[in-house]
């Protein structure tokens, strides 16, 4: 594990024990702790969250990891925001669920600041874009950034569009910059 990953496990369960004097709970916990992880089975979320819990298990006892995929981890994220707030729900969040799905909802399931306390950073995920670093020219004018129409077609990958809408957004952003309007095609 690395050093940022040990940080972040050891402030984790720096903030658990905080949570345990909080509440003046003898023992905690008492019963099995959820951890609930907002994507299906098998991605970047769920390769963090089971190492995560197999290191918290000697101080939690019983985590129970329960993985709610949907709706770009809405569904997840709401399912923690409705558990019953007695710090035996654990949601392992991300910037899609707690960041661009609120604020691109025009009815959200939850609000990030209301209903969950951040306890930890358990590890980072880089956006990045890149480029073929030996591109071929275009012999179309048209393709020239001087001569280009101010509109382009992009086809993001089915992964970016459906299961990561953070990739989406930053996608988004060089467009912004070169001042060009978009308009998104289905993926082929």
């Amino acid at each position: 594990m690395k050093r940022r990953g040990l940080l972040g496990f050891g402030i984790g369960v720096l903030s658990a024990l905080a949570l345990r004097s909080s509440f003046g709970q003898t023992k905690y916990p008492e019963r099995p702790v959820r951890l609930v992880i907002p994507y299906p089975p098998g991605g970047v979320y769920d390769g963090t969250g089971r190492p995560w819990a197999d290191k918290a298990k000697a101080h939690f006892g019983t985590i129970v990891i329960e993985n709610i995929g949907g709706a770009g981890s809405s569904l997840g994220t709401a399912a923690a925001a409705r558990a019953k707030p007695d710090g035996y729900t654990i949601l392992l969040g991300g910037n899609s669920g707690l960041v661009i799905n609120p604020i691109a909802a025009t009815r959200p399931l939850y609000d990030p600041i209301k209903d969950f306390d951040p306890i930890a950073v358990v590890g980072r995920n880089p956006t990045a874009i890149v480029v073929n670093p030996a591109p071929q020219p275009s012999t179309d004018r048209a393709d020239r950034p001087e001569t280009a129409p101010r509109q382009s077609t992009y086809h993001p990958t089915q992964a970016a569009a459906v299961l990561r809408p953070s990739f989406h957004s930053a996608g988004s952003a060089p467009r912004r910059e070169a001042s060009r309007s978009t308009r998104r095609s289905p993926s082929e």
